[in-house]
Protein backbone atom coordinates (compact mmCIF):
# COMPACT_ATOMS: atom_id res chain seq x y z
CA UNK A 1 0.00 0.00 0.00
CA UNK A 2 1.49 3.34 -1.09
CA UNK A 3 1.96 6.04 1.52
CA UNK A 4 0.83 9.64 0.99
CA UNK A 5 4.48 10.64 0.53
CA UNK A 6 4.94 8.02 -2.17
CA UNK A 7 1.74 9.14 -3.90
CA UNK A 8 2.88 12.76 -3.84
CA UNK A 9 6.30 11.92 -5.21
CA UNK A 10 4.80 9.75 -7.96
CA UNK A 11 2.48 12.62 -8.89
CA UNK A 12 5.44 15.02 -8.86
CA UNK A 13 7.46 12.91 -11.30
CA UNK A 14 4.39 12.23 -13.46
CA UNK A 15 3.79 15.97 -13.70
CA UNK A 16 7.26 16.35 -15.20
CA UNK A 17 6.55 13.55 -17.68
CA UNK A 18 3.13 14.72 -18.83
CA UNK A 19 4.44 18.22 -19.53
CA UNK A 20 7.50 16.82 -21.29
CA UNK A 21 5.14 14.89 -23.57
CA UNK A 22 3.67 18.22 -24.66
CA UNK A 23 7.20 19.18 -25.69
CA UNK A 24 8.10 15.87 -27.34
CA UNK A 25 9.57 17.68 -30.34
CA UNK A 26 12.34 18.79 -27.98
CA UNK A 27 12.58 16.19 -25.19
CA UNK A 28 11.83 12.56 -24.43
CA UNK A 29 11.22 10.84 -21.11
CA UNK A 30 13.43 7.77 -20.80
CA UNK A 31 12.14 6.59 -17.41
CA UNK A 32 10.45 7.51 -14.13
CA UNK A 33 11.60 5.98 -10.86
CA UNK A 34 11.07 6.30 -7.13
CA UNK A 35 13.61 5.24 -4.53
CA UNK A 36 12.25 2.11 -2.80
CA UNK A 37 14.56 2.51 0.22
CA UNK A 38 13.90 6.08 1.37
CA UNK A 39 10.27 5.52 2.38
CA UNK A 40 11.02 2.55 4.60
CA UNK A 41 13.73 4.42 6.47
CA UNK A 42 12.66 8.02 6.87
CA UNK A 43 11.17 11.03 5.10
CA UNK A 44 14.17 13.32 5.16
CA UNK A 45 13.43 15.69 2.26
CA UNK A 46 17.13 16.29 1.62
CA UNK A 47 17.44 12.71 0.38
CA UNK A 48 16.71 11.51 -3.12
CA UNK A 49 13.18 10.08 -3.31
CA UNK A 50 12.76 9.71 -7.05
CA UNK A 51 13.40 11.23 -10.40
CA UNK A 52 12.70 11.44 -14.09
CA UNK A 53 15.21 10.84 -16.85
CA UNK A 54 14.41 13.65 -19.28
CA UNK A 55 16.64 13.64 -22.35
CA UNK A 56 16.83 16.45 -24.94
CA UNK A 57 16.43 15.43 -28.58
CA UNK A 58 19.67 15.63 -30.58
CA UNK A 59 18.83 18.94 -32.29
CA UNK A 60 17.78 20.47 -28.98
CA UNK A 61 20.99 19.29 -27.34
CA UNK A 62 23.26 20.57 -30.13
CA UNK A 63 21.67 23.98 -30.69
CA UNK A 64 19.41 24.85 -27.74
CA UNK A 65 17.22 27.90 -28.29
CA UNK A 66 15.62 30.24 -25.79
CA UNK A 67 12.33 28.47 -26.46
CA UNK A 68 13.91 25.07 -25.75
CA UNK A 69 15.19 26.38 -22.43
CA UNK A 70 11.82 27.88 -21.60
CA UNK A 71 10.21 24.49 -22.23
CA UNK A 72 12.77 22.78 -20.02
CA UNK A 73 11.96 25.20 -17.19
CA UNK A 74 8.25 24.47 -17.58
CA UNK A 75 8.90 20.71 -17.65
CA UNK A 76 11.00 20.91 -14.50
CA UNK A 77 8.47 23.02 -12.60
CA UNK A 78 5.71 20.66 -13.70
CA UNK A 79 6.53 18.47 -10.71
CA UNK A 80 5.90 21.31 -8.29
CA UNK A 81 2.64 22.20 -10.02
CA UNK A 82 1.42 18.59 -10.07
CA UNK A 83 2.14 17.94 -6.39
CA UNK A 84 0.26 21.10 -5.41
CA UNK A 85 -2.79 20.12 -7.44
CA UNK A 86 -2.64 16.73 -5.71
CA UNK A 87 -2.21 18.19 -2.21
CA UNK A 88 -4.51 21.20 -2.40
CA UNK A 89 -7.10 19.81 -4.79
CA UNK A 90 -7.97 20.49 -8.40
CA UNK A 91 -10.76 22.99 -7.65
CA UNK A 92 -8.76 24.80 -4.96
CA UNK A 93 -5.86 25.46 -7.33
CA UNK A 94 -8.15 26.43 -10.21
CA UNK A 95 -10.20 28.85 -8.12
CA UNK A 96 -7.20 30.41 -6.38
CA UNK A 97 -4.54 30.15 -9.07
CA UNK A 98 -3.85 33.88 -9.31
CA UNK A 99 -3.23 34.00 -5.56
CA UNK A 100 -0.77 31.09 -5.71
CA UNK A 101 1.06 32.61 -8.66
CA UNK A 102 1.40 35.95 -6.91
CA UNK A 103 2.36 34.34 -3.58
CA UNK A 104 4.22 31.11 -4.35
CA UNK A 105 5.18 30.79 -0.67
CA UNK A 106 1.62 29.48 -0.24
CA UNK A 107 2.52 26.48 -2.41
CA UNK A 108 3.96 23.25 -1.08
CA UNK A 109 7.65 23.45 -2.08
CA UNK A 110 8.70 19.96 -1.01
CA UNK A 111 10.71 18.63 -3.93
CA UNK A 112 11.20 22.11 -5.37
CA UNK A 113 14.85 22.79 -4.59
CA UNK A 114 16.32 20.24 -7.01
CA UNK A 115 14.16 21.45 -9.87
CA UNK A 116 15.12 25.04 -9.09
CA UNK A 117 18.82 24.25 -9.17
CA UNK A 118 18.48 22.50 -12.54
CA UNK A 119 16.80 25.48 -14.17
CA UNK A 120 18.09 28.54 -12.27
CA UNK A 121 20.70 29.46 -14.91
CA UNK A 122 18.12 29.24 -17.66
CA UNK A 123 15.69 31.38 -15.66
CA UNK A 124 18.36 34.06 -15.17
CA UNK A 125 19.17 33.95 -18.88
CA UNK A 126 15.52 34.22 -19.89
CA UNK A 127 14.83 37.22 -17.66
CA UNK A 128 17.94 39.07 -18.86
CA UNK A 129 17.32 38.54 -22.57
CA UNK A 130 13.59 39.20 -22.33
CA UNK A 131 14.31 42.21 -20.09
CA UNK A 132 11.64 41.29 -17.57
CA UNK A 133 11.72 40.68 -13.84
CA UNK A 134 12.00 37.22 -12.34
CA UNK A 135 8.56 37.60 -10.76
CA UNK A 136 6.94 38.45 -14.09
CA UNK A 137 8.66 35.59 -15.85
CA UNK A 138 7.82 33.11 -13.09
CA UNK A 139 4.17 34.13 -13.20
CA UNK A 140 4.09 33.49 -16.93
CA UNK A 141 5.60 30.02 -17.00
CA UNK A 142 3.84 28.85 -13.84
CA UNK A 143 0.52 30.08 -15.23
CA UNK A 144 1.09 28.02 -18.39
CA UNK A 145 2.22 24.99 -16.37
CA UNK A 146 -0.70 24.96 -13.95
CA UNK A 147 -3.34 25.63 -16.60
CA UNK A 148 -2.04 22.77 -18.76
CA UNK A 149 -2.08 20.31 -15.86
CA UNK A 150 -5.55 21.48 -14.82
CA UNK A 151 -7.03 20.31 -18.13
CA UNK A 152 -9.22 17.34 -17.21
CA UNK A 153 -7.61 14.80 -19.56
CA UNK A 154 -4.10 15.96 -18.68
CA UNK A 155 -4.71 15.66 -14.96
CA UNK A 156 -6.44 12.31 -15.38
CA UNK A 157 -3.33 11.08 -17.21
CA UNK A 158 -1.00 12.51 -14.56
CA UNK A 159 -2.88 10.57 -11.88
CA UNK A 160 -3.02 7.33 -13.85
CA UNK A 161 0.68 7.57 -14.75
CA UNK A 162 1.55 8.03 -11.07
CA UNK A 163 -0.44 4.88 -10.27
CA UNK A 164 1.48 3.03 -12.98
CA UNK A 165 4.73 4.07 -11.29
CA UNK A 166 3.53 3.04 -7.82
CA UNK A 167 2.36 -0.36 -9.06
CA UNK A 168 5.43 -1.07 -11.16
CA UNK A 169 8.26 -3.44 -10.35
CA UNK A 170 10.98 -1.61 -8.40
CA UNK A 171 8.89 1.58 -8.63
CA UNK A 172 10.26 2.20 -12.12
CA UNK A 173 8.62 2.60 -15.53
CA UNK A 174 10.45 2.72 -18.85
CA UNK A 175 9.93 4.98 -21.85
CA UNK A 176 8.17 2.15 -23.68
CA UNK A 177 5.77 1.61 -20.78
CA UNK A 178 5.06 5.34 -20.49
CA UNK A 179 4.33 5.73 -24.20
CA UNK A 180 2.12 2.64 -24.20
CA UNK A 181 0.19 4.07 -21.25
CA UNK A 182 -0.33 7.36 -23.09
CA UNK A 183 -1.69 5.55 -26.17
CA UNK A 184 -3.77 3.09 -24.17
CA UNK A 185 -5.52 5.84 -22.19
CA UNK A 186 -6.15 7.99 -25.27
CA UNK A 187 -3.81 10.71 -24.03
CA UNK A 188 -1.58 10.67 -27.12
CA UNK A 189 -4.53 11.18 -29.44
CA UNK A 190 -5.99 13.87 -27.17
CA UNK A 191 -2.69 15.70 -26.99
CA UNK A 192 -2.03 15.84 -30.74
CA UNK A 193 -5.62 16.89 -31.36
CA UNK A 194 -5.29 19.81 -28.93
CA UNK A 195 -1.56 20.50 -29.04
CA UNK A 196 -1.68 23.53 -31.33
CA UNK A 197 -4.27 25.25 -29.17
CA UNK A 198 -2.36 24.49 -25.96
CA UNK A 199 1.04 25.58 -27.29
CA UNK A 200 -0.33 28.73 -28.93
CA UNK A 201 -0.99 30.14 -25.48
CA UNK A 202 2.77 30.62 -25.07
CA UNK A 203 4.53 29.72 -28.32
CA UNK A 204 4.06 30.32 -32.02
CA UNK A 205 3.24 27.07 -33.84
CA UNK A 206 4.24 26.89 -37.50
CA UNK A 207 1.86 25.73 -40.20
CA UNK A 208 4.13 22.72 -40.74
CA UNK A 209 3.88 21.72 -37.08
CA UNK A 210 0.12 22.20 -37.09
CA UNK A 211 -0.15 19.79 -40.01
CA UNK A 212 2.10 17.24 -38.31
CA UNK A 213 0.04 17.34 -35.11
CA UNK A 214 -3.18 16.98 -37.08
CA UNK A 215 -1.88 13.95 -38.98
CA UNK A 216 -0.59 12.34 -35.79
CA UNK A 217 -3.96 12.80 -34.10
CA UNK A 218 -5.61 10.92 -36.98
CA UNK A 219 -3.05 8.09 -36.97
CA UNK A 220 -3.33 7.35 -33.24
Amino acid sequence: MATEQQKKDAIHESGHAVIAKLFDDDFEVKSITLSPNIYAAHTDTTDWRGGIHLKPKLKTLQTPTLENKDKLIISMWGGLAAQNIFIKGHDNIRNNLNTYLAKPNLLDLNGFIGDWELTSEYITEQTQIREISYDKYRLGFLDFTFNYLLLDKVWETTESLSELVLNSQNLTVTQKEIEYHYRNTGFTKYLYKNKTCILNKRYKVSVYKKLIYYLKSILQ
